[in-house]
């Protein structure tokens, strides 16, 4: 599901930020643990990169428009 994590300029291992949950109805899920700002702006911003995804509502390849 990620596809990598960066926290300011410094790539991070996802799996250390999020833990797996399982949901009724929805199936697995990911939990963020505990994650504080220490560093200022842009130094201290958690960015997410995902894997592309299926999608029944974007596209007719049933993919995820991607720009």
């Amino acid at each position: 599901m990620f596809h990598s994590c960066m926290y300011g300029k410094r790539r991070i291992p996802c799996c250390d930020i999020f833990r797996p949950t399982y949901v009724m109805l929805r199936g697995r899920c990911f939990r963020m643990r505990a994650f504080a700002q220490t560093e200022p702006d842009e130094a201290g911003k958690l960015t997410l990169f995902f894997k592309e995804m299926s999608s029944t509502y974007l596209a007719v390849t049933g993919r995820q428009a991607v720009s």
